[in-house]
């Protein structure tokens, strides 16, 4: 399985992807791919020299023992992030400027919002009694590198790096026919404009790009039959 995760926008740009439980980078073009280590979903930082992703349970240690990870492009070290008190976290998300680490990690039997420094300094968690666990799942950086945008199935949430919602919009009101689930991810383009959305759809709809404005921006959800991109466990 081929999962595309990242796109640097560095002078010379690269992508990171997920093959066959193994982290890899290569030019645009798919040129000179190189193996980075064993691991998922890899998110490439935005100068394109570091790739952040979570580590997997091997024959070794089976279960879903994950780790977030840093790995140097040019050299290939990896770095696990070890001052986390969970063993179990996964998809990291690069800020804006590249000194942090945004992911979702499991503590006392429920999903939180981690935030860790990229070196591997400043764990902290991002929470709010008032919403859900599941409120902070799939998280995005805003273009700001000030806050976060993030969903819990039913609503779709801007919320600033202590926790408190700036802005929520319900997915009923954005989506037609379509529903999100724990496998969607979000995304912000450059200008911080828009942001899209994979959404899941039934097997009758073909795949079609929605779009709502709210405010001042964007929302463009795409609609897909299925959806395999992780699974949180």
């Amino acid at each position: 399985m081929l999962r595309i995760s990242a796109l640097s926008h560095a002078a010379q740009r690269k992508i990171a992807y997920e093959c066959g439980e193994n982290v890899f980078v290569a030019d645009l073009d798919g040129k000179h791919a190189k193996k980075i280590a064993a691991g998922a979903l890899p998110e490439i930082s935005p100068d394109g020299t570091r790739i952040a992703f979570n580590t997997e349970g091997d024959a070794k240690n089976p279960g879903p023992e994950r780790r977030i990870a840093v790995a140097d492009v040019a050299s290939g070290k990896v770095t696990v992030i070890k001052d986390i008190p969970s063993d179990n976290c996964f998809g990291p998300v690069w800020s804006p400027d590249g000194t942090q680490l945004a992911f979702s990690i499991m503590a006392e039997k429920e999903w939180h919002l981690g935030l860790a420094n990229a070196d591997g300094s400043g764990f902290r968690f991002v929470k709010n009694a008032e919403l859900k666990s599941e409120a902070f799942g799939a998280p995005e950086w805003a273009r700001d590198g000030k806050s976060i945008f993030c969903h819990d199935l039913e609503n779709l949430y801007q919320i600033d790096l202590d926790g408190n919602v700036l802005k929520k919009w319900e997915l009923s009101k954005i989506l037609t026919d379509a529903s999100m689930n724990s496998n969607d991810r979000l995304s912000v383009p450059p200008d911080g404009k828009a942001l899209l959305m994979d959404v899941d759809c039934g097997a009758e709809h073909e795949r079609k790009l929605g779009r709502s404005t709210t405010g001042d921006l964007q929302i463009r959800s795409r609609e897909r039959k299925s959806s395999s991109r992780y699974r949180q466990e």
